[in-house]
This record gives structure tokens, C-alpha cells and sequence, in this order.
């Protein structure tokens, strides 16, 4: 399939990195990492909003979500100091919260995020299917507000992995991004199964050396949701899954979607570009909307590589929103040091 024209004219903003680590107002934890960007425009949301556009942030295994404003989605954006979720006030899950996803439906706003399992759901699910990666599951939860800043938690894990042992999706589900339609919510997240992840779980046992190479396969799961909380898991299958013909290598890390018209979804992710999983780059495919289904797929190969030192050998994360007839496309580099931005012509 041909890529569209907003795909083939991505071209870098002048002023990448837009926000770095050292702009990070956040609990992070151990390690500085800026990723997963989430931005919504809030004219007509709010009345009085800080910046007409918010960006969502986190880092990779911190204990806070964050948020930029910006009056325009170029920039300039400003880090707030207020975090918007703490991991304390999160019971859906443990140990870290990242991976913001913002959407508004139903006049209300909805934050998606990931995190470890809590100890009752972990000791469940490896009653049912033992494996020692269940000390490494993870799962979703949600809030919801009506200022974007205030949010009151919705106490259940979502899309909780499942239980049967050969199942394509048995050992995580996380990464969460949300797309929603007139008709109710689409979701996609980074799932794999028992299999995989317990094969993940003995290569992460190796020398960093000797874990090149070696495979660690990841994929795209699809959910539906009339409200945006009530998830039903799609079992026809994954949506996405690594394939060489596209340039694409073992692991698909990260999704970020968004409505190209009424009945099509662009789906934007990251994948490993090489055999030795060292250089990530973004990749998109199209997604056809039949009801609560979005099959078939058609992809679109490689729409972003990394380039320049501050991108180093990756990049990750991607968020694509429409404006004005033109693509922008938010995304981390550099091993989340950063976030950029590519806008189509």
C-alpha cells in the first residue's frame, strides 16, 4: 500500500528536542527519562485552560505523571510543576507509573497509565499459570477529570493479561493508547505471550553483551469500549506484529494512534530496525474501523529514523495528531532523553 502524503513529507522541527530531561518536574524515581507523550487540545474543552495544547509525560519506571503547555503544538512548551497522578493514589497498580494516554469522551477527561501488577492480581494469575515472569507483569488503569489536572482514580486494573497458558497475549498488557469515535473507544497495547516472556525473562538473565541478537518478540493488541473503562479484549489475534518484509525486527515497543477519517485509524509505532535490536525507529500502518473490529491492516513501512546526536540510535514513543491538514508526529529520542516533533508538508 502506497504511503500517504502526509507520511512521505515528516520533516524534523527546527527546534528539537522540544522538552529534555532536565525539564522533567516530576518523581522519577532511579533513572531521568522523558517519554510517551500524550497532547490534546483544549479550546473547546475548557474555558480557561493554561495553553490551548497539553502534552502528558512520564518516565520510564517513575512514580509520577507530569504535563507541558504550549499555545501552539509547535511550541514553546512550558514543563508544569504540578504532577497530575501519583503512584501512591493509584491502587490499579505497583512498583512504577509511566505511559500517559489523554483522551476526551463523554465530557469527561480520561488519563490511561501502566504499572506493575498489585500483589493480590500477581499471586492470582500465577496460581493459574506459574511462571517466574509473573514478577515482571504489568497491566492498565485510568482516571478521569474535568479539568485535566485533577484526576479521580478509577480503582480497577484494565485489560488484565489472561490466564489460559498458550494464549497469544498471556503475559502482559501495557502501553496503552486510546482512539475514540462517535461509536465508543479503541484501544492498542504491547502485549505478549507466556512463552515469549519467559524466554524474555532468561535473555534479560544475560551479559548485556550476549543479549543482542537474541529475539524478544513483542505485539499490538486491540481492545473495545463503549465508555473508555469497560474494556472488551479482541481475541481474533494481535493487530501488529514485527514483520522483516516492513524493516521490521523482533519487538514492537510502543503505539501511538489517532482518526485519519470516520472509518480509518493511522497507527504509528516503534520497532527494532535491525537484527541486534540497536537501532528503533517508527514505523505506520493503517487500521480499517468494521464496528467494534479494526481489521485488515495495511502497513506503510519506515516513516521515521533516527538522525542526529541527540537522537543517537532510537526513537520511540510516537503520538500523531492532525492540525490543519498536516501530520505532527511527537515522539522520544535519544534513549528517551528527549522529545521531538515531525510535521508533515
Amino acid at each position: 500500500m502506497t504511503q500517504p502524503h502526509f507520511l512521505q513529507t515528516l520533516q524534523r522541527h527546527t527546534s528539537n528536542p522540544l522538552l529534555t530531561i532536565e525539564d522533567i518536574t516530576w518523581d522519577y524515581k532511579k533513572k531521568r527519562s522523558i517519554m510517551f507523550p500524550s497532547v490534546i487540545d483544549m479550546s473547546d474543552k475548557l474555558n480557561s485552560p493554561i495553553d490551548r495544547y497539553y502534552m502528558y509525560l512520564a518516565s520510564h519506571g517513575g512514580r509520577e505523571i507530569g504535563f507541558a503547555t504550549a499555545p501552539t503544538l509547535e511550541g514553546p512548551w512550558t514543563m508544569q510543576k504540578e504532577a497530575v497522578l501519583h503512584i501512591d493514589n493509584c491502587p490499579a497498580v505497583k512498583g512504577h507509573l509511566s505511559s500517559p494516554e489523554i483522551i476526551y469522551y463523554n465530557n469527561r477527561f480520561i488519563l490511561y497509565y501502566h504499572g506493575g501488577c498489585p500483589p493480590e492480581v500477581l499471586e492470582e494469575q500465577n496460581r493459574r499459570m506459574p511462571t517466574h515472569y509473573y514478577r515482571r507483569i504489568q497491566n492498565s488503569g485510568a482516571a478521569t477529570s474535568t479539568d485535566g489536572i485533577h484526576f479521580d482514580i478509577h480503582p480497577n486494573p484494565l485489560l488484565l493479561p489472561i490466564t489460559t497458558p498458550d494464549h497469544w497475549r498471556a503475559a502482559t498488557n501495557m502501553y496503552l493508547r486510546v482512539v475514540s469515535t462517535e461509536n465508543g473507544c479503541h484501544g492498542f497495547f504491547m502485549t505478549m505471550s507466556r512463552e515469549e516472556a519467559d524466554y524474555n525473562g532468561e535473555t534479560k538473565k544475560l551479559p548485556k553483551e550476549q543479549r543482542r541478537g537474541r529475539p524478544h518478540p513483542t505485539s499490538i493488541g486491540h481492545a473495545y469500549s463503549p465508555d473508555g473503562l469497560d474494556w472488551t479484549l479482541d481475541e481474533t489475534g494481535a493487530i501488529l506484529t514485527a514483520e522483516k518484509i516492513y524493516g521490521e525486527h523482533q519487538r514492537i515497543r510502543h503505539i501511538g494512534c489517532t482518526l485519519i477519517d470516520d472509518t480509518h485509524i493511522l497507527a504509528t509505532y516503534s520497532c527494532f530496525a535491525n537484527i541486534n535490536a540497536t537501532f528503533e525507529s517508527i514505523f505506520a500502518a493503517t487500521l480499517q474501523i468494521n464496528g467494534q473490529a479494526v481489521r485488515p491492516v495495511h502497513k506503510h513501512g519506515t516513516i521515521l529514523t533516527p538522525q542526529g546526536e541527540w537522537e543517537k540510535q532510537n526513537v520511540r514513543d510516537p503520538f500523531p495528531i492532525f492540525h490543519d491538514k498536516k501530520l505532527y508526529l511527537y515522539y522520544a529520542g535519544g534513549g528517551e532523553k528527549g522529545i521531538g516533533l515531525a510535521i508533515s508538508a
